[in-house]
């Protein structure tokens, strides 16, 4: 007997007995986007003009490899196109492909962390309005502090629920829409 699982199942049993979920700045971001309360997925009122159901693309950077591959398949599974990376050199090396619309990244990692990575983004004309949120299990004040001080546009601490993530991705990718228009 196969038991199914929806790859978000997956992502939250990869991570079964961690404690502790933090994400910064979640309230504004679900109320920005008009979404409900109870589902943290739902838009209040439809999908005016279809905005923010186009397929964004997402660089995904994270070293551990099975994490790397849950996140793609969450994210995938909402509708965005996706790339991956397991370190910042190699996130680098994507976006001189391909420029992503938002990219998600992990602190602690080889060869380019998630800082470094951060400030090379920020310092690259092509690049620099791309927004960044860091998804990591450094959940100490002075790690996020840091981040806010960077100016990173969202920290969310391991292990975390799938649709936190989801939820600051649309109102982030709402705000550069907005921006553009």
């Amino acid at each position: 007997m196969a038991i199914v699982m929806h790859p978000a199942d997956l992502f939250q049993c990869l991570y079964r007995g961690a404690t502790g979920l933090r994400t910064i700045r979640l309230d504004p971001y679900r109320r920005r986007a008009g979404l409900r309360g109870d589902d943290p997925g739902r838009r209040l009122g439809g999908n005016p003009g279809g905005k923010l159901m186009s397929k964004s693309t997402i660089l995904v950077v994270e070293d551990h490899r099975p994490l790397l591959m849950g996140i793609r398949d969450i994210l995938e599974t909402a509708g965005y196109s996706t790339f991956i990376a397991s370190n910042g050199v190699e996130a680098l090396e994507v976006m001189e492909q391909t420029l992503p619309d938002l990219i998600v990244a992990d602190i602690m990692m080889p060869a380019l962390d998630g800082y470094g990575l951060y400030e090379r983004v920020r310092n690259h004309p092509d690049w620099s309005s791309i927004p960044v949120i860091f998804l990591t299990s450094k959940a100490e004040q002075e790690d996020i502090l840091r981040s806010e001080a960077l100016g990173v546009d969202g920290y969310i601490t391991k292990p975390f629920d799938p649709n936190e993530l989801l939820v600051m991705l649309r109102t982030l990718l709402a705000q550069q829409e907005e921006k553009l228009d």
